[in-house]
């Protein structure tokens, strides 16, 4: 299998190879932190790597930070978790800092803000 180059666009508008990675990183969200780890090791360039988990809200998401740019990427709707539905119904949008944004995103990120340090992965 051919292995493809991480790279990114940083300039406004749409970038296919960037959409493609993004896509990729919210799958990668799935994977415990050691799993997170091993990937972005391989293919991403070697990171620093931040993994969050909020078991109360069943939001999970990782952070990748490089010098000049972080990502970040959610995990999306698991079918199995009826946590996930209600996030997803609340479709209603809340004003955050002036933008209109999906309210269960919203409450997800939110969830995520005072997770306990004990509670985050870190690269060792």
């Amino acid at each position: 299998m051919s292995r493809l180059e991480f790279s990114i666009s940083l300039e406004p508008g749409f970038d296919e190879r960037t959409a493609y990675w993004l896509a990729r990183l919210s799958r990668v969200a799935y994977r415990d932190y050691p799993g997170i780890v091993r990937e972005t090791k391989v293919f991403w360039n070697d990171p620093v790597v931040y993994a969050f988990e909020n078991r109360s809200s069943e939001t999970q998401a990782c952070i990748l930070e490089y010098d000049d740019v972080a990502l970040v990427g959610f995990r999306g709707t698991e079918p199995n978790q009826l946590k996930d539905w209600l996030t997803d119904f609340r479709f209603f949008k809340s004003k955050y800092r002036g933008h209109s944004i999906h309210g269960g995103f919203l409450g997800s990120l939110e969830s995520l803000v005072n997770v306990p340090r004990e509670s985050r992965g870190y690269r060792d």
